[in-house]
């Protein structure tokens, strides 16, 4: 009767909270969702992708191959598509029953609401982590909650639809470990097991590192026992998800992530790991401004409490008792952003020596949302502290002595930085608000604290909700005026809208189908996702003419006129072409916009490779190397691991062409080795006339196969590698996880 009870009195409140930051929500996001759109990755991948699967499962089929980016990509198994997330399936069904033209423009905006929603989610995570772990009462929770929530740090990632998923999760995932560690029954490990499962769900392989690392971290001072009841809390989590966890690893091992030399590639390409962030007040600077920074040390990290809060997250480290938690947040806190910072301290270099897979890492920063979430926490420490002391004098007098610095700072500036008040005019601009921001945060600091007055601090939140909303609209990405439908209706740059059997591919050189043509059932030479196989990469050796015949692609469109031989200018598109959009580079702008007055060149490559072609000769070379030069290309050359494939003319015909399957005609007087332009993966299997033929990779690591004499129906068919052994693992841990919950409830 009383679990009963209170888990009535944890619903109702959880809905109280759900509610107020919806309404919150509704208000701060209403005149954006009206009337913009999301720009960014969102428009570049996650909404052109989600079309893809929806239309091929309108179709009856789940992609699980997507052949029209990068040469072949896998489908629903990229991790990227977060495709096996289960709220994701919401915004989906209800586009498959209710958009019944898949308007790019109506799932766009479902999407969006799909994402906002994940702001929600993240509040009241943050508000019961706040209230359970650290005690706080309900006013400190809420400040804490809507921190994390409405803070830039959060708000700038909500086009991001793989990303923002994690960081949403993050404080119910901890929340379910505090639970269990302090309170280790078994209804409490599997919901430990399942928040873990969930998190693998968003597909975002850098949050399994970081918040898994973060759990140990906490378990371990709790004892070894306990923390070895976390490590079998993510193998059974890990376990849970095998059948898409297992297909993932698969093509990350295929991937040029993984095979690209040398072994530290990705953390020497990475962009500097999350720069040197301002601690204070990041936007300082302004989220986007490159003048007087042009290597963004101070501009580009993205780490915003906005600047009462940080006055409390202040107060809530100096005041934090000695406890696990409070020790673990601080630890988390200062790791969490020392490794952030690597780029230029080089620590992920030093903790890959230790740790290689480290190496293959690029986005570093993404581990300041643990710092975020650190500081969040004790933001809601500190809001606790300050309603319930009446005085702290030695903090506001540090307080005043910081703000009287920085006014010393913008006195000082035309005396010894002239220029700045011209050529740099918008970083003091950005710093007089901040030091306006920073007087009335130690005013009303000081208030609350003497009079524990709830209406001053009302005003405190008031004030830094308008410092959110002022940053936000400053993220021009994420409001566009384009609709989703206008930016990827066909148009002039794409030549062959409806090629139907006849394929080919495109390379778009900056537009707005570089990134995905996948919703047009168009195949593209580039693409957006982060694990194209090992043999994209290869072509670059090769001269551009014979790049673009050995991948098939028949027309180039590019904003920059060409004069390569081989090239026949079919088209040219001029900037201001009515009655459709064209998106490409703006000088000054980080974003592709249709302000762009670019002309589009569209070429036509002579002489491209059919698809799908017979060898006129094949060669020996090492799996390893690379070996195909222009001269080889032009021959028609095509290299195998043994060279001794057998040669020979074969006519060949499409019957039929759809993600999962191709079915080919095919007439040879003798066993023929035919070559293709679309990548090699161990999932791919093939048949002639109902016998199983051998794929293999050629040329660096397109697909082969031999056909045989005569007239043959070869289908190609592709099953992710690995499926059917995560799906067995887990089908066992599911059972496994229900048969041990059976025998606990009927004990």
């Amino acid at each position: 009767m009383k679990s009963s009870f209170l888990f009535k009195s944890v619903f109702r409140e959880t809905l109280l909270v759900g509610a107020g930051f919806s309404a919150l929500a509704l208000i701060f996001f209403w005149t954006y969702f009206r009337q913009d759109y999301f720009f960014g990755d969102f428009i570049a991948f996650w909404l052109p992708a989600y079309k893809f699967v929806l239309v091929w499962l309108k179709a009856g089929q789940l992609p699980l191959w997507q052949p029209y980016s990068l040469l072949g990509v896998s489908g629903v198994f990229q991790p990227a598509y977060a495709i096996f997330y289960p709220p994701l399936w919401l915004p989906l069904l209800a586009n498959i029953l209710f958009n019944r033209e898949l308007s790019l423009s109506v799932l766009g905006k479902s999407l969006e609401l799909y994402l906002y929603f994940h702001l929600v989610i993240a509040a009241i995570g943050m508000y019961w982590f706040s209230k359970k772990s650290l005690g706080v009462g309900r006013t400190a929770a809420a400040i804490a909650a809507f921190v994390y929530a409405f803070s830039l740090t959060m708000t700038s990632s909500i086009a991001d639809a793989s990303g923002l998923l994690g960081k949403a999760l993050l404080p119910g995932l901890m929340l379910c470990l505090v639970v269990y560690l302090n309170r280790p029954s078994f209804g409490n490990f599997c919901f430990l097991v399942l928040a873990n499962f969930l998190l693998f769900t968003t597909g975002y392989p850098y949050f399994f590192i970081y918040f898994s690392a973060a759990q140990f971290l906490l378990a371990l001072q709790y004892g070894l026992r306990l923390t070895f009841r976390l490590i079998l809390a993510f193998g059974l989590a890990a376990g849970l998800a095998g059948f898409f966890l297992i297909p993932s690893l698969h093509i990350f091992a295929q991937s040029q992530r993984f095979q690209a030399p040398p072994p530290d590639f990705h953390t020497l390409a990475s962009f500097p790991p999350s720069r040197i962030v301002s601690l204070i007040v990041p936007q300082l600077l302004g989220y986007y401004s490159p003048i007087g920074d042009p290597r963004q040390l101070l501009t580009a990290g993205n780490l915003a409490w906005g600047v009462f809060p940080t006055l409390l997250l202040v107060l809530g480290v100096l005041s934090s008792r000695r406890q696990a938690v409070n020790i673990w947040l601080i630890a988390l806190l200062v790791l969490s952003l020392a490794y952030a910072l690597g780029g230029y301290l080089d620590v992920p270099r030093l903790v890959g020596t230790v740790f290689p897979p480290i190496l293959k890492l690029r986005s570093h920063s993404q581990s300041l949302i643990l710092t975020f979430f650190a500081g969040c926490a004790f933001i809601a420490s500190g809001a606790q502290r300050l309603l319930s002391t009446k005085t702290i004098p030695r903090l506001s007098t540090a307080f005043a002595y910081v703000f009287a610095f920085g006014l010393v700072l913008l006195s000082l500036v035309p005396l010894y930085c002239p220029f700045c008040l011209t050529v740099r005019s918008q970083i003091l601009i950005s710093f007089s608000r901040f030091l306006v921001l920073l007087g009335l945060a130690i005013l009303l600091f000081c208030l609350v604290a003497k009079w524990r007055s709830r209406v001053l601090l009302l005003c405190a939140l008031v004030i830094t909700l308008f410092e959110y909303s002022y940053f936000y609209s400053q993220l021009d990405f994420l409001h566009q005026s384009v609709s989703y439908s206008d930016y990827y209706r066909v148009n002039t740059l794409i030549m062959e809208p409806n090629p139907g059997r006849d394929l080919f591919r495109y390379y778009f050189e900056e537009n707005q189908f570089t990134y995905n043509t996948a919703h047009l059932g168009l195949f593209s030479f580039t693409g957006y996702e982060a694990t194209p196989l090992a043999a994209y990469s290869v072509l670059g050796a090769l001269d551009a003419l014979s790049q673009y015949r050995l991948a098939n692609i028949k027309y180039v469109v590019t904003t920059s006129p060409r004069e390569t031989p081989g090239l026949t200018l079919a088209r040219t598109v001029p900037p201001t072409t009515p009655d459709q959009v064209v998106i490409s580079g703006v000088p000054d702008l980080l974003y592709w916009s249709p302000q762009s007055q670019h002309t589009h060149y569209i070429y036509q490559v002579d002489g491209f490779f059919p698809r799908f072609y017979s060898a006129a000769q094949v060669a020996p070379c090492p799996a390893a190397k690379w070996c195909l030069t222009a001269d080889a290309v032009a021959r028609r050359t095509v290299y195998t691991a043994s060279g001794t494939q057998p040669v020979g003319e074969a006519e060949i015909i499409l019957n039929d062409y759809t993600p999962n399957h191709i079915a080919l005609h095919l007439q040879t007087d003798r066993p023929a080795l035919i070559a293709s332009s679309e990548l090699y993966d161990t999932g791919w299997r093939a048949s002639a006339n109902g016998r199983s033929l051998d794929v293999f990779p050629c040329n660096g690591g397109f697909r082969c196969f031999i056909a045989p004499a005569g007239e043959s129906q070869v289908s190609l068919d592709y099953l992710p590698p690995g499926l059917a052994a995560g799906a067995a693992v887990s089908s066992v841990s599911w059972l496994g996880l229900l048969l041990v919950a059976k025998t606990r409830l009927a004990g």
